[in-house]
């Protein structure tokens, strides 16, 4: 009797794995869709900015040292959302938090320094 629940169980969930599978046919499995961008460590810092370019997403900070990162005092470009930039102007101190993926970082916050 045992058995015949256990295979009749493993039979239903073989029959309906690829139905739920097909639902999610729409689907976008790339990082941000899935949300994989906030499971990345923020690291913060605070440097001067030397550039914005609102067209490219980019704005460019001579920062210090991020230990969190394993980095050194450097002048880098980040990607930025334009909109978080609006307040921002070369020349001013800002703290930020950004994420990093290979060669690429991305601040997620950022705030001007008094």
């Amino acid at each position: 009797m045992k058995i015949s629940i256990l295979s009749t169980l493993l039979i239903a969930l073989f029959v309906t794995t690829p139905a739920f599978a097909a639902d999610m046919g729409g689907m976008k499995m790339n990082d941000h869709a899935m949300g994989m961008e906030s499971m990345q460590p923020a690291h913060k810092a605070t440097g001067t900015v030397k550039a914005i370019d609102t067209t490219k997403g980019t704005i460019t900070i001579a920062h210090g040292a991020v230990a969190s990162a394993n980095w050194p005092a450097m002048k880098m470009t980040f990607k930025i959302a334009p909109e978080m930039v609006s307040d921002i102007k070369v020349g001013q101190q800002v703290e930020f938090e950004f994420v990093a993926k290979g060669m690429e970082a991305t601040i997620t916050k950022i705030a001007g320094m008094k």
